[in-house]
């Protein structure tokens, strides 16, 4: 009887028709011939189970347009995925050559994750055949290439393949090893798809050995996971798998039951290998019910298909199953003569499980001819290949790697339920060493604010100390000569106060210039969170003791290359002003926000706005850039005990928040009084500044206290996103003194957006300069400056 095992290829996918969908889609608008490639090839890849046809046809777009631009990973990719569609349909051949072709282009690129998947792939394809020692040695140079490699996938998927080979040979304990072996790793990584190909072949071989309640559980855990994901060829399996446990087990007509499920979907998928089996497994049925005619019919319908594809392994049991028929029905001559084709190829291939069962059909033969002594030879012969397959030490061995696994399983369950309470815990301990340095910090600038009152009211005692001395003096004129002693002693006093009141202003400074490194501390290293790997060697790390502008560009890992730059100027040494960012999965956040107050008390606020939107976009029901918003203004309101009476300082922020999705280009906004700018690109040759306007209100408590508008913008690449304060626009200059305003902003964004982020970073900077210093009169700074650009 035919039951089917899983080879485990090096891409594993089910259709997802959103995803269909969405690839469509892309490859209607995109206009780039790489990516056009590279979407007919997942198009391909998507469709190669559920619509085959359809996955040749982009499959050959991808090829053909892949060689027109003369793009070899590309053309690879292509081969490769044709052949993976052509061996499902059984055309052995012409999925070898597609395979063969692939890897002679990833041996030139070097490519060595591609060469070590032709050889599987190419292992398969020989499997199928029979070749099972051409297949071992494709299977065990993919494998050496994966452990180089440190990919437990493809290890895993080398292990599943090579147990394929031994479970065809007949060596059934080696092959369970190997199958679980891949099975621990694929449960390690949480691969659902590829740990259902794994419990398929392991309830095989435990079917093979009458462990039918074993091999149950085993299929259906498979068929779970395949109904899941919509994966028809998957389905069938399972369907041909549970039917044969039925067919052993005396439930004749439940079992064509389901094989015939199974032909249908193999059928529809136009998957000759599975339509094929099935014929067989139907005829074995129609056997054992004793309709022998309808038996031998399904027989030479699944030979035809086999014979086609060149599949000796499964020719030769076919040829067993005719011979059994035949020596039924008592003709003998015919028995023999399919018997003896099925030896030969069982010979040929090595497999001696189909070697044993053909010369049991030779036995039943020679002795209903009476021939005896023919009989016993091959009886013989049968019962020497039993002995060697399954023994008694056979059985221990399993029901031992089944316990060592299931133990294994169990402990690794337990390590991951340790090292998770142990994430956790120290998850809380940093934010609470958060929170006491923040309040450290909070009562260190406190102290200081205290010291200034006290200097600033003993000064003030001072002078009014030194104005009475003077009048004093100036009442005693005529006694300056006997009172000159006197005179220099208070001169010496005033000189020492004096110092006094210096060293007070210099500690005072230094003191401001302490906080200047602390808040710098807390704004985000652009760097670190853009790159997933470590700053280059050559590059510059920012100075933590100098406020400065900043711009760099990075290829995130998605492929999304983002070039950001930050104009940062503070009024004095620390900013109300803050700017902030963070990656959250697929999701890169950020912020602009301009604090109550400038200098030390923005400082306050500034340190206070960082520290909660860490804490914030830590949590995972915040998910939209107005939640953040919302959750920013409850905490604000709580550490800053506002209640909203009469007469209340009303500190607070006001705050332009993006998340944008490095994936799909979807840009969430919220604003509290801070707008966001895109200057937009799209098909026009003219670029467009658009402007999305936040709610008025601010981050703080306020008479409208309604949730943040959350604004869904679509990003296409070549837009340019800017968050700013409202210092820019509020600064003062030009040739009337007045302010720079907003539309002026707006040009000077709209005419440099063709420019590279440093450009637009010193254009800006220099212009702001020119305004405040460069027509006559010249003006103090306004307000905290700060003005961050995205280009994607």
């Amino acid at each position: 009887m035919i039951c089917f095992l899983i080879t485990l290829n090096w891409t594993l996918f089910s259709q997802d028709r959103k995803k269909t969908d969405s690839l469509l889609i892309v490859l209607k608008n995109t206009q780039s011939d790489t990516c056009r490639v590279h979407t007919l090839t997942d198009l391909c890849q998507e469709l190669k189970d559920s619509d085959p046809e359809n996955a040749m046809k982009y499959g050959e777009q991808g090829l053909s347009l892949a060689k027109k631009i003369s793009f070899k990973n590309g053309i690879a990719t292509c081969f490769s995925n044709l052949g993976e569609v052509l061996r499902a349909q059984g055309n052995y051949p012409k999925a070898n050559e597609y395979y063969q072709n692939a890897l002679k282009i990833k041996e030139e690129l070097g490519d060595k994750t591609g060469i070590s998947g032709c050889y599987g792939n190419i292992g398969n394809v020989y499997a199928i055949q029979g070749d099972y020692s051409k297949a071992t040695e494709y299977f065990l140079a993919s494998l050496k290439i994966r452990k180089e490699l440190g990919d437990k996938k493809g290890v895993s998927a080398c292990y599943n393949n090579i147990g394929i080979i031994y479970f065809n040979r007949g060596d059934y304990p080696k092959a369970i090893e190997y199958y679980q072996k891949s099975l621990k790793i694929k449960e390690e990584l949480g691969d659902k798809k590829a740990a259902s190909a794994c419990y398929i072949n392991i309830g095989f071989v435990y079917y093979n050995q009458g462990s039918f309640t074993k091999a149950i559980e085993y299929y259906q855990m498979a068929l779970r996971i395949y109904e899941e994901t919509l994966n028809k060829s998957g389905i069938a399996l399972c369907y041909n798998n549970i039917g044969m446990v039925h067919d052993d087990q005396g439930n004749y007509s439940t079992a064509i039951e389901y094989f015939q499920r199974s032909l249908k979907l193999y059928e529809q998928l136009g998957d000759k290998n599975g339509m094929s089996g099935c014929y067989n497994n139907i005829g074995i049925a129609y056997d054992l019910l004793n309709n022998c005619a309808k038996a031998i019919e399904y027989y030479q319908k699944s030979l035809k298909i086999y014979k086609e594809l060149n599949a000796r392994a499964e020719v030769s049991a076919v040829f067993g199953n005719i011979s059994a028929t035949h020596n039924k029905l008592k003709n003998y001559p015919a028995a023999i003569e399919y018997a003896e084709k099925g030896l030969k190829i069982a010979i040929e291939i090595g497999s001696l499980d189909d070697e044993r069962i053909a010369y049991m059909h030779l036995y039943a033969a020679y002795k209903g001819m009476e021939n005896y002594k023919k009989a016993l030879e091959n009886f013989e012969l049968s019962k020497q290949l039993s002995d060697s397959i399954f023994n008694a030490e056979k059985h221990k061995q399993l029901a031992k790697m089944e316990a060592v696994y299931q133990n294994e399983k169990k402990q690794k369950e337990i390590e991951i339920l340790e090292k998770d309470k142990k994430l956790k815990n120290e998850e809380i301990k940093r934010q609470t060493l958060q929170k006491y340095g923040f309040l450290c910090g909070f009562a260190l600038m406190l102290i200081l604010a205290s010291v200034i009152l006290f200097s600033y009211r003993k000064i003030k005692t001072q002078k009014h100390v030194i104005e009475e001395k003077n009048e004093e003096l100036n009442q005693q004129n005529e006694e300056i000569r006997t009172q000159r002693d006197e005179i220099e002693a208070q001169r010496d006093l005033v000189t020492k106060q004096k110092e006094h009141i210096e060293q007070i202003h210099e500690e005072l400074t230094d003191s401001i210039h302490y906080a200047e490194r602390i808040q710098k501390a807390v704004l985000p290293n652009l760097n670190e969170i853009l790159s997933p790997k470590s700053q280059d060697s050559n590059s510059k790390p920012q100075d933590p003791l100098k406020f400065e502008t900043w711009n760099s560009s990075a290829m995130l890992t998605t492929g999304l290359e983002l070039e950001i730059f930050v104009l940062f100027k503070p009024k004095d040494i620390v900013s109300g002003d803050f700017y902030w960012m963070a990656k959250r999965n697929n999701q890169l956040l950020i912020a602009v926000a301009d604090c109550t107050g400038h200098g030390v008390p923005g400082a306050f606020m500034s340190m206070l706005g960082v520290s909660l939107l860490n804490e914030i976009v830590a949590r995972r029901d915040v998910t939209t850039a107005s939640q953040v918003l919302d959750e920013l203004r409850k905490h604000i309101i709580q550490s800053l005990q506002q209640k909203g009476i009469s007469g209340e300082q009303k500190d607070g922020m006001d705050i332009a928040f993006v998340a944008l999705n490095t994936d799909t280009l979807e840009l969430q906004f919220a604003g509290a009084n801070n707008p966001v700018y895109i200057v937009e690109t799209g098909d026009s040759p003219v670029s467009t500044v658009r402007e999305i306007r936040p709610d008025k209100m601010p981050v703080a408590i306020h008479e409208n206290m309604q949730p943040f508008t959350n604004h869904v913008i679509k990003i296409q690449k070549g837009d340019t996103i800017y968050l700013m304060s409202d210092g820019y626009a509020d600064q003062f200059g030009g040739p009337k003194g007045r302010k720079f305003y907003e539309k002026q902003l707006k040009e000077i964004l709209l005419v440099n957006s063709h420019l590279s982020m440093e450009k637009q970073k010193e254009i800006l900077g220099n212009t702001i300069e020119d305004w405040k210093n460069n027509y006559g009169e010249k003006y103090e700074q306004t307000d905290d400056v700060t003005v961050f650009g995205i280009k994607i």
